[in-house]
């Protein structure tokens, strides 16, 4: 599975935010550990390669390291775009259904997820001279990834929960109020527009490649696992994770 797909079914839960935490009532909060395990074990592997990037020898023509490195990095910028919805979500599920671990669940992945974009952000601005290229398209990808993470934010039914996962705060409160002007039926049209504009962005930014499918497809698991189905259609769905869902209703 594509980081860009984790970005489409952020987008997809975001909108649809109230129906997803008024589904929880009645949950058992176990059913948020898969969740956790599988972003736990992406951390890992994905501090486990930068790590082998930063000691790979620069010298080297033939172990040039950054075609995969620029794959590795696509995924944990545009990933972040579900870590922060997701988490976001998490505190409001928190509120609303009386679980505490799913607040200390949120905030401790959101965090880890932090160190880790850090890191790429640092090792970008390492190699910023030598490649100079690979840190223009990156810079634009995480640009593009800030504004849609907070757009898809603002539209969360819970403010208080979702503004502090904002990257720019003050850009979040704007699209809030900018949600206002528009009547029920525009509201619909425009959130269309955005998700259908933010899936062609990530296409047209990020490689074609996924450093880590498996443990993608693990963390959307984590996430699906906790919708209840008499609450979601897979017709509404983004193409991309509608085969999921039914793969996910088969097996249950």
């Amino acid at each position: 599975m594509h980081a860009r797909q984790l970005a489409e079914f952020a987008a997809w839960i975001a909108v649809r935010s109230e129906d997803v935490v008024n589904g929880f009532d009645g949950q058992d909060p176990d059913v948020l550990q898969p969740f956790w395990m599988a972003t736990q074990n992406r951390n890992i592997q994905w501090l486990a390669a930068l790590k082998t990037f930063q000691n790979q020898p620069t010298g080297a023509r033939q172990l040039n390291p950054w075609p995969a490195l620029e794959v590795l990095m696509d995924e944990i910028v545009v990933a972040e775009i579900l870590t922060r919805v997701w988490s976001a979500m998490l505190v409001a599920i928190a509120k609303k259904s009386n679980i505490e671990d799913s607040a200390t669940m949120a905030n401790r992945q959101f965090i880890d997820h932090l160190d880790v974009r850090n890191r790429v952000m640092r090792l970008m601005l390492a190699h910023q001279v030598q490649q100079s290229l690979a840190f223009n398209r990156m810079n634009l990808l995480r640009r593009s990834v800030e504004k849609w993470t907070d757009i898809f934010l603002s539209l969360l039914a819970d403010e208080e929960s979702s503004r502090p996962f904002a990257f720019d705060d003050s850009r979040f409160i704007e699209y809030r109020q900018e949600q206002m002007l528009y009547d029920q039926s525009e509201a619909v049209e425009r959130v269309e527009i955005l998700l259908r504009s933010m899936a062609l962005a990530m296409r047209n930014q990020m490689s074609r490649w996924s450093a880590n499918p498996d443990l993608n497809r693990r963390v959307l698991d984590g996430v699906i696992v906790c919708l209840k189905q008499d609450v979601f259609s897979a017709i509404a769905l983004p193409p991309s994770i509608a085969a999921i869902w039914r793969e996910k209703s088969h097996t249950d």
